[in-house]
C-alpha cells in the first residue's frame, strides 16, 4: 500500500484487507487493526482521497471471508 500512495499515477487501485497501516503502533489483537483501520480512513477522508471502507460482520479477519470480499472490491 505504501508504494502505491507514494505513485499513484502508476497504481490505480489499492485492495487492504485488515492491514497494519501505523506500524508505530502495537495493535496487539484484531480490534486493535480495526481501530487501525478506522484512523486510515479518516486520514483518507480527511486528505480527499477517494476510498470506500466496509464494516463486515463476524470474524472477517478469516480466509473464508475474502472471497466475497475480493468479489465485491475487484
Amino acid at each position: 500500500m505504501n508504494i502505491a500512495l507514494r505513485h499513484p499515477t502508476v497504481f490505480t487501485r489499492i485492495v487492504a484487507f485488515s492491514g497494519r497501516y501505523d506500524l508505530t503502533e502495537s495493535v496487539g489483537s484484531f480490534r486493535g487493526l480495526f481501530e487501525n483501520n478506522l484512523r486510515l480512513t479518516e486520514i483518507l477522508t480527511a486528505k480527499a482521497i477517494p476510498h470506500d471502507f466496509y464494516i463486515w460482520d463476524g470474524e472477517a479477519h478469516r480466509p473464508r471471508y475474502w472471497r466475497p470480499m475480493a468479489r465485491l472490491y475487484l
